[in-house]
């Protein structure tokens, strides 16, 4: 069975390393050794091209499923990656050689036989995963779902826009018409109210709930990366480094 691991970053890049190799000290050129550590196999790490939480499934010494590899795109080349220790963490770039970890905690730990392995990285397809979730939830209802939600977040968003668009004539009218500042006020209260009141609306649609619950469920298989760890093919010379997501 896999270990799925919410991998965050603030620094839009993820990676995994044996979090007791002793580590030197970070030089001035950080990035420049990063990039040593990696190509050594102590370090692969991922550029995401934004910071927040990736989901990722790991499996240690087997392979996904092969309907699942379906919706992934596979990345070459595959990587060297080394555990002494035996652990290994998968977190945010920033906490790698970080003497205090920010992103990551022993949750974020992988068990694995001392030794060395070879990565595989895929990454989940936008264009095949909505085509498998169209076998699950009809077009009809992804319409539906999708105007339900939409509609909720029109809403509150307009009278936060109103409450901006009045700003420029407080600042203005403000001697005149001191009381403009108190009617731009409302605005955000009703439209946070218009939100609370909408969200209550959505729980009691018994259809929007059940799309919502089918997506879910389609959702919960398929992570946005799959990091598969083998030792079987580890006779042809490899090396470490990382990769850059499009």
């Amino acid at each position: 069975m896999p270990r799925r691991i919410e991998v965050g970053t603030d620094i839009a890049s993820i990676g995994v390393w044996d979090p007791v190799e002793p580590y030197p000290d970070k030089p001035a050129d950080a990035q420049a050794f990063i990039q040593q550590q990696a190509k050594a196999g102590r370090l692969f790490y991922i550029v995401t091209g934004a910071d927040g939480g990736y989901q990722t499934d790991f499996y240690i010494g087997e392979q996904p499923d092969p309907e699942i590899l379906d919706l992934y795109t596979k990345y070459s080349p595959e990587y060297l990656i080394e555990s002494r220790s035996g652990r290994l963490i998968a977190g945010g770039l920033e906490d790698f050689a970080n003497p205090n970890p920010q992103m990551t905690s022993s949750e974020d730990e992988l068990v694995v036989t001392p030794g060395r392995y070879v990565l595989s990285l895929y990454e989940l397809d936008e264009d095949r995963y909505l085509e498998r979730l169209d076998e699950h939830v009809s077009k009809e209802d992804m319409d539906y779902y999708g105007k339900r939600c939409d509609r909720g977040c029109t809403g509150c968003c307009l009278f936060y826009v109103i409450a901006l668009l009045l700003v420029p004539f407080c600042w203005v009218l403000m001697d005149l018409w001191p009381w403009l500042w108190w009617i731009a006020a409302i605005f955000p209260l009703i439209g946070t109210t218009y939100l609370l009141l909408y969200s209550r609306r959505l729980d009691a649609d018994t259809r929007f709930k059940d799309i919502s619950q089918r997506i879910a469920a389609v959702s919960e298989q398929y992570p946005a990366l799959i990091c598969v760890l083998d030792t079987t093919e580890l006779g042809e010379p490899l090396e470490g480094g990382w990769h850059e997501l499009h």
